[in-house]
């Protein structure tokens, strides 16, 4: 884990999803974050369906955010976005926090 500093531009609450090669997934509520600096990124941690939104708020009023998030994720985000953009179904956004952030 690394500890970033990112300026949040926009958050809102979401619904992620995964599939395997044989088409089995499941969906996950998370939230999306747009930052200035560290580009989009997905927290999924502690996020329920109850509090996504009210976390969505609290991150887009905060302005300057410091995550702890995945070194490798973080560190290949372009890569991994491209990759995205390859394979349309990936629900990646470029990092996820799985960490603490203080929000």
């Amino acid at each position: 884990m690394i500890s970033v500093m990112c300026t949040v531009t926009g958050a809102e609450g979401d619904i992620g999803s995964s599939a395997s090669g044989k088409g089995i997934g499941s969906s996950f509520d998370q939230v999306a974050i747009m930052t200035k600096e560290c580009g989009p990124l997905v927290l999924r941690r502690g996020v329920t369906a109850d509090n996504k939104d009210a976390i969505a708020s609290r991150l887009e009023a905060g302005g300057s955010t410091r995550f702890q998030i995945g070194e490798a994720s973080f560190r290949h985000r372009e890569a991994l976005v491209r990759v995205r953009e390859k394979v349309g179904r990936l629900r990646f956004l470029g990092g996820t926090v799985t960490g603490a952030c203080s929000c």
